[in-house]
């Protein structure tokens, strides 16, 4: 191709307008276009959903087999201490909802134990109570006392 022409103005876009090829900007879009509309498809797939899960899972594989033996025996410990806090949290929430159910509906409620990958969560309350926001949503007045 020639040489650009020297304009003090723009060089770089006169550079590339005497240079540019339009059968290959033709090529060149039609390939991005082409790898956009198949990546669009496989973002949609279940695969690639869960590829950041798989992913994090492939590392803490990698993680466990170049770990110490010291290592492990610590993350061991302190899985051992989360479930001892998991069995408490439950214990607590057990006891809680016996205590209002009996309390507030008369009826004795037990609690099954969830599966391990269920996170036990305690939400926060008010001075209102369990029920409290319900019983003044239907225009009734809460005891105080």
């Amino acid at each position: 191709p020639p040489p650009a022409p020297a304009d003090p103005i723009c060089p770089p876009a006169l550079g590339g307008a005497v240079s540019f090829d339009p059968p290959l900007f033709h090529a060149q879009y039609d390939d991005w276009y082409h790898a956009v509309r198949s990546q669009h498809g496989i973002s949609r797939t279940r695969a690639f959903s869960t590829l950041p899960e798989r992913i994090q899972r492939a590392e803490m594989e990698l993680g466990f087999l170049s770990a110490t033996r010291h290592a492990l025996e610590g993350l061991r410990q302190r899985l051992q201490a989360l479930e001892t806090e998991r069995r408490r949290r439950m214990e607590v929430l057990r006891e809680t909802v016996a205590e209002v159910c009996a309390r507030e509906l008369g009826r004795e409620v037990g609690l099954a134990e969830p599966a391990l990958e269920e996170v036990l969560s305690l939400h926060k309350s008010n001075v209102k109570g369990v029920f409290g926001e319900m019983v003044e949503g239907r225009g009734m007045r809460l005891p105080h006392g």
